[in-house]
């Protein structure tokens, strides 16, 4: 396999920039139910969830870098008691893996893209 040329190398340089600009941007993605941030749903949300149904400024001021909207389990645009069964019904039911940081997605289109990039040859045309 030959290493990717300098354009190659340009597309990657301005990829890579463009992942810094976006982690740095956005963060790692919110997971409903994950109301204490630490990237899995399970029964330690159950108190910061609580706390965010009954007082959101506290949770706020507790977890300053988590997204409140992860309490709203039933999707109406609103953390209320209503979203207080929706959460203990999601406990309970299959959980999903964590989410993927956006760096770690980010990563891997990156390493797609290098493996396209440095995978492109022109291939010998072979006439019939």
């Amino acid at each position: 396999m030959s290493s990717p040329s300098r354009g190659q190398m340009m597309w990657i340089g301005a990829l890579v920039l463009l992942m810094t600009i976006v982690t740095t941007a956005y963060g790692q993605p919110s997971q409903l139910g994950d109301l204490n941030c630490d990237g899995v749903v399970n029964q330690n949300d159950t108190e910061p969830f609580l706390l965010a149904v009954n007082d959101p400024a506290g949770y706020a001021a507790q977890y300053p870098n988590c997204d409140i909207n992860n309490a709203d389990i039933n999707g109406d645009g609103a953390v209320n008691s209503l979203d207080i069964q929706p959460f203990f019904d999601l406990l309970r039911g299959p959980l999903t893996a964590p989410a993927v940081p956006t760096a770690g997605l980010a990563g891997m289109i990156l390493l797609l893209l290098l493996v396209a990039l440095t995978g492109l040859k022109r291939r010998p045309q072979v006439s019939p």
